[in-house]
């Protein structure tokens, strides 16, 4: 039984690419990873594609992401002795290419196939069968036209974006057309192209015109487009004694061509010397079914369970056609930034689906396979950084006790109410974390109390912090405290990057029992414990602890901001009139009440008196900001 594991499982191609998998005899899909579980699977599911590429129980990876991810993915999947089957484009440059193929090379016996699927629609494998006949001669020339249109949303999706897509509608979806050229005409010497982004002015090519012509003399032009207002797809191709066009190209990933109903091969036969075919002469053959998707996946899993060779999609095959499309970027007279590969080396960040209906999610980085070794970071990357930065905290999620999904400005404005209602009755706000998040916590609590006339305690004392996790428990730093000192006027603020530290989820659960205001911050794992433990929940996307530190620095700054009156209002700002959500810790289900493997927890009566509150918050063992 072959095992795969998908990476970009929830986009439309890694639906695809699990639904044939998984219809594939002796196949079995084990493992997803993407940024979301769309469909709630019991397949076993991660975010992490490390964990997917480094199980040895795996035997096989796919991997449906956007360009920028390909070869880092490959590469590492490679190297920890896996097969892999990968969409297009090969990477996003010909070094890229080359990485892979040292990969490939370096693991001897792997099989490594890019999912080109065109060649195997029903048309061109006709059309191919036909030319190969010889009976029509030779092809002279060779016409390709594919296009589609788009909106301003494209935009937002990372295929607009040059240094996460290596290109625009050439590595988009020119890049189909392009490999039919090869498939006919083998291999071009000369290129000759223009490109623009006259229309929508980003800086990737909306239009590109390119000839080729190749030392046997044939010649072919290209027009790869998303200024098509009207989708078309047609490859024509003239020979000596005839003629064979395809018009439409079916496809089951639900694209462009849906306004086709058909995929069409006219073929037509000289019936008499140069010029004499005509439309008359012409036999029509109509394909009203997409195999092309299944070929594709039975090549590779055949390849693999009977050690084949990969016919379509091959290491060779993206090396020949990545020396094409880098020769079309260098060669174009554009009126785009010069086409230079190393711009593009960014380190892949994470797994994110490569679907429209998804893509304008970003996703978090995965780890580089180089680390940079200049003292400057190249400009490109220390962008793309930060576009991942900004993409993670537009994409934060948060959600009430609950896990049920709350807007940005109604969970904020949860915060801001309850935070003044503890200033309101004199209660402190608590701020918790470790590492540099403890330093975190001390920063925003500094803040509140200079410029927001707010109570508020960290825990750093250290014979404090020393005493109890020496004589009581390490995973009590923070609850021992908490039940000395808080009550239920008083509001928790609980972060940790992975958001399964054992101390603050004891920490959270003894602030639950005392009738406290809990509000989490965390990150890594979408299923953390902490994300389910607070009255409100803020999650950040993010899979390295400096990307979700950094997250958690600008969350909790802008409630800060909040609370001082740095942030005008705006008129369509949700007023702080709401209710505030009562938890009941002793009607918690087991699944959010937390149990931990440490000391057995102390309780204390809370005392009713405020006098005794505000005594007990005096005591010198306490840090003060």
């Amino acid at each position: 039984m072959l095992k795969i594991g998908i990476i970009g499982s929830a986009g439309k191609m890694g639906v695809i690419r699990r639904h044939l998998f998984s219809q594939t005899p002796d196949c079995q899909v084990v493992a997803l990873c993407d940024t979301y579980n769309p469909n709630g699977s019991d397949i076993p599911f991660t975010s992490d594609p490390y964990e997917i590429i480094r199980n040895p129980d795996i035997d096989a990876v796919c991997i449906c992401t956007p360009n920028y991810m390909i070869k880092d993915l490959v590469v590492s999947s490679l190297d920890e002795h896996k097969d892999v089957f990968c969409e297009k484009p090969p990477g996003i440059s010909l070094a890229e290419v080359r990485d892979m193929r040292a990969a490939l090379e370096r693991n001897k016996g792997l099989k490594l196939k890019f999912g080109f699927n065109h060649r195997y629609h029903d048309a061109i494998l006709e059309a191919k069968r036909r030319v190969d006949t010889g009976k029509y001669g030779r092809i002279l020339w060779v016409r390709g036209r594919y296009g589609k249109s788009v909106d301003a949303q494209f935009a937002k999706t990372w295929r607009a974006n040059r240094k996460l897509a290596g290109g625009g509608i050439l590595l988009d979806q020119g890049i189909h057309m392009l490999d039919l050229f090869l498939l006919f005409c083998n291999n071009f010497d000369e290129v000759k192209a223009f490109s623009s982004s006259q229309y929508w002015n980003w800086d990737i090519e909306d239009n590109v015109f390119a000839i080729f012509r190749n030392r046997q003399g044939q010649t072919a032009s290209l027009h790869s487009t998303m200024t098509q207002w009207r989708q078309l797809f047609s490859l024509e191709l003239f020979l000596e004694r005839g003629y064979m066009v395809v018009n439409g190209i079916l496809s089951a990933s639900g694209g462009y061509t849906n306004n086709y109903a058909k995929e069409e091969l006219s073929i037509a036969l000289n019936r008499s010397p140069a010029p004499q075919a005509r439309h008359t002469h012409e036999e029509r053959l109509v394909f009203d079914q997409d195999h092309s998707f299944a070929r594709e996946v039975e090549e590779f899993t055949n390849a693999i369970q009977h050690n084949g060779k990969i016919r379509v999609g091959s290491i060779d095959d993206a090396e020949k056609l990545m020396t094409v499309v880098e020769k079309i970027y260098t060669n174009a007279d554009k009126d785009l930034p010069e086409y230079a590969p190393e711009e593009f080396a960014v380190s892949a960040p994470a797994v994110r689906s490569a679907t429209e209906k998804n893509e304008t999610q970003h996703i978090q980085p995965i780890k580089q396979t180089a680390p940079v070794t200049s003292t400057e970071m190249p400009v490109s990357r220390f962008t793309g950084r930060m576009n991942r930065i900004q993409d993670m905290l537009i994409h934060t999620e948060i959600a009430n006790g609950g896990l049920q999904p709350i807007n940005a400005d109604q969970g904020f404005a949860k915060l801001l109410l309850w935070t003044r209602m503890t200033q309101t009755h004199g209660g402190t706000v608590y701020l918790i974390g470790n590492g540099a998040s403890a330093s975190m916590a001390s920063h925003i609590a500094a803040d509140l109390c200079k410029n927001g006339n707010l109570r508020t305690q960290v825990f750093t004392d250290l014979s404090l912090i020393t005493a109890v996790a020496n004589d009581i428990g390490a995973h009590d730093i923070f609850s021992t405290p908490l039940e000395r000192f808080a009550d239920q006027d008083d509001l928790l603020i609980a972060i940790s990057s992975s958001g399964s530290s054992p101390n603050i989820i004891k920490a959270v659960n003894s602030a639950l029992e005392r009738r406290m205001k809990v509000i989490t911050f965390s990150a890594m794992k979408s299923d953390n414990p902490l994300r389910s433990c607070g009255h409100i929940n803020f999650y950040v996307p993010a899979l390295t602890y400096g990307e979700a530190e950094t997250c958690h620095a600008a969350l909790l700054h802008y409630w800060v901001d909040l609370m001082v009156g740095d942030i005008p209002k705006q008129s369509s700002e949700p007023q702080n009139n709401f209710e505030p959500l009562n938890i009941d810790i002793n009607n918690r289900s087991d699944d959010q009440k937390l149990p931990l493997k440490a000391a057995k927890e102390k309780s204390c009566t809370v005392s009713n008196q405020r006098t005794a509150n505000k005594n007990r918050r005096k005591s010198p063992c306490m840090s003060s900001p």
